[in-house]
């Protein structure tokens, strides 16, 4: 004897899978990226007054502004509440030095929201980094205004002062050791972690900081944390190698500059890093050994941004050959791709 049983429209009821404890939103994931730039923040305030709280509102205000206006003025959906726009404003305002004009925190936040984000669709199809794209473009057309370091409780307008990465820049590929240069020049590793008397962009002096920041976003998994280490691996590496093991030489390459900033914050930006895992290695790797010849071979001391903005250029073609292979699959032979692309 069979019983029917009636599975109408309305007995069903749809919920959540039982293993989906949270919602794992763009917005959500914005926001735990923007608790965890605070921890910066608060040391850019620390060491560097209240001017940063005004950057961070012209740089947040201008991003959301910019997209507002963009995506109401093209007639697509408004999409300022995924909290994209506000993580990129806190990006720009943070690496930049607290000497920088507002017009040029105004103007890189126009250039990567409206030429390097909804140019290219808006949130998760942007090739480049666009706070990566901003700091770029401000320092090649106005590197005086972007490029003037002071130190900390200096006034906005004091005399520049040269970064550790200026110091070690300075000597180009020569700087093969800590004995390149005079000693007395270049400030003690702990200062360079802790980001105590540096001059500097804002939010990257502290290296604590961001390495709190760092953790948080791993507990909260935001962020791989294999891919910041494969991408510091190779700036500590080469030093190291070509200094003869000059461990001081290493650590002022891995503490200067904005290096660990960008593991943290940059270099795992979802829209423009891979999607493989393989990928996703290679490009942090790639990154990290341009960022070397870059503070080696160019007249760019930190070569950070510069290193990104390169593999970004890059990211569809590792997506494309470094993809997992489906399980039962065979690869699809070059040929075989090139005649079905015709």
């Amino acid at each position: 004897m069979s019983e029917t049983i009636d599975l109408s429209q309305e007995q069903l009821t749809m919920s959540n899978i039982p293993h989906l404890r949270q919602k794992r939103t763009s917005a959500w994931i914005m926001k735990q990226v923007i608790i965890a730039l605070m921890f910066p923040t608060l040391g850019a305030l620390y060491f560097f007054g209240w001017r940063v709280l005004l950057m961070i509102a012209v740089a947040v205000g201008s991003c959301v502004l910019f997209e507002y206006l963009f995506q109401k003025l093209t007639k697509r959906p408004v999409r300022i509440n995924d909290y994209s726009a506000v993580v990129t404003g806190l990006l720009i305002a943070l690496s930049l030095p607290v000497s920088a004009p507002l017009w040029t925190i105004v103007l890189g936040s126009g250039f990567a929201i409206l030429v390097i984000k909804q140019l290219f669709g808006g949130i998760g199809r942007n090739w480049f980094n666009p706070a990566v794209g901003a700091r770029i473009m401000l320092s090649v057309f106005f590197g005086e205004q972007v490029s003037i370091w002071v130190e900390p409780g200096a006034a906005a307008d004091a005399t520049t002062q040269a970064t550790p990465l200026g110091i070690l820049a300075s000597n180009g590929a020569e700087a093969v050791s800590s004995a390149t240069y005079a000693d007395a020049e270049m400030p003690a590793l702990l200062d360079m972690f802790l980001g105590t008397g540096l001059p500097g962009n804002v939010g990257e002096t502290s290296k604590l900081l961001i390495l709190i920041a760092f953790g948080y976003l791993v507990v909260r998994r935001i962020i791989d944390p294999h891919i910041p280490l494969f991408f510091i691996l190779p700036v500590a590496v080469i030093p190291l190698v070509t200094s003869g093991f000059d461990l001081a030489f290493m650590m002022e390459h891995v503490l200067g500059g904005a290096l660990i900033f960008a593991a943290v914050f940059m270099i795992t930006d979802y829209s423009s890093s891979p999607f493989s895992p393989l990928g996703k290695i290679v490009f942090a790797i790639g990154a990290g050994i341009l960022t070397v010849l870059f503070r080696y071979y160019s007249d760019y001391a930190g070569g950070v941004g510069f290193a990104i903005l390169i593999m970004n250029a890059t990211v569809p073609l590792l997506d494309k050959y470094l993809q997992p292979r489906i399980y039962g699959h065979k690869r699809v032979p070059v040929t075989a791709r090139i005649l079905s692309n015709g």
